[in-house]
């Protein structure tokens, strides 16, 4: 297939299309060797894919340094001459990777900026988020620097990652009462299998809930979800069982409830006569708001798996099967 059935939805003014099933490159070039890596992206972007998703820290072992994703996406733009027909999506000022530290500076967001223009060769972002909040900072102060630092014509639109929706519903009352440049999109974990920060082993990550996706639907605030397959716990589990999955995902995502929701899982992908990963992603991709379910696919295999049927919409009746058998 040629991404003929991929779907698309556009996220603010520019009316860039961004695949509503992203490529997410946190281990390209790392644990994912250069060679396929790039072939990855290649054949992302040959099966529909446009939205690619990095971040500065992406294969970064400290502040400052290069991130080894972003300069790959980079040779891939160059090389393919495709960068006009994709949706080019970083983060920037994480906190410092050993101390901790927070980074959610002026300073800091513009060396980050800087770059991953630099190493993606881009004139432009499509979408750049703030990789972490810092709550003890006041929204205003933040939207301030980001109207300041976030040239319009070096990006395209902000965003913000792991915020929660009341800082998210504030910062928006600010920057429109004030003529600033406001947030248009929210990356968060985000799954048909629930979590908590707590599980997932890191309290700075937004874990998506109800009240959260309800929010977002009522406001047509598009969401990026990551993690949006968790892990594997679906695809691992229905072919070869528990014992296929490792620590990782048994921490994170492996209770009844959840063990549940594999099991539906597994019997509507079998009606569909579709793969359990399509279902899996379209429990995400068929919201009625702008959703995108970030994929990390680390081999070509997994990758056709997950696009597979990439133009499946489930139902609301479906949806609903999924999460609670109903």
């Amino acid at each position: 297939r040629n991404g003929e059935g991929m779907k698309y939805c556009t996220i603010d003014t520019s009316g860039t299309r961004f695949s509503r099933i992203a490529y997410g490159t946190t281990y390209i070039g790392t644990v994912i060797d250069t060679h396929t890596s790039l072939r990855l992206l290649e054949r992302f972007v040959e099966l529909g894919g446009t939205t690619i998703d990095t971040a500065r820290v992406y294969g970064q072992n400290a502040t400052g340094q290069l991130s080894v994703s972003e300069q790959l996406i980079g040779e891939f733009l160059r090389s393919s001459g495709m960068r006009n027909q994709l949706a080019i999506v970083t983060k920037g000022a994480h906190p410092d990777i050993p101390t901790k530290r927070g980074r959610l500076t002026r300073n800091d967001l513009r060396q980050d900026l800087k770059q991953s223009l630099d190493a993606l060769g881009c004139s432009h972002i499509d979408l750049y988020f703030l990789h972490r909040d810092d709550p003890t900072i006041p929204v205003e102060e933040v939207v301030d620097m980001v109207d300041d630092v976030c040239d319009p014509r070096l990006v395209t639109s902000v965003g913000v990652s792991n915020w929660s929706i009341p800082r998210i519903e504030r910062a928006r009352a600010y920057a429109e009462a004030n003529g600033k440049r406001p947030f248009i999109a929210s990356e968060i974990q985000w799954s048909l299998a629930s979590c908590t920060p707590e599980s997932y082993g890191d309290t700075t990550v937004v874990c998506a809930d109800n009240q959260i996706v309800n929010w977002h639907e009522s406001q047509q605030f598009p969401l990026f979800a990551f993690s949006s397959q968790a892990k594997g716990l679906f695809s691992k589990s229905i072919a070869h069982g528990r014992q296929a999955l490792n620590k990782k995902i048994r921490n994170r995502f492996l209770t009844p409830e959840n063990w549940q929701r594999v099991e539906r899982a597994g019997l509507l992908a079998q009606q569909l006569g579709t793969t359990v990963a399509s279902v899996v992603l379209s429990y995400i991709t068929s919201s009625s708001f702008p959703s995108i379910a970030i994929i990390g696919s680390s081999t070509i295999e997994q990758l056709e798996d997950s696009l597979e049927n990439c133009d499946l919409v489930l139902s609301e009746e479906q949806r609903s099967f999924l999460l609670s058998g109903m």
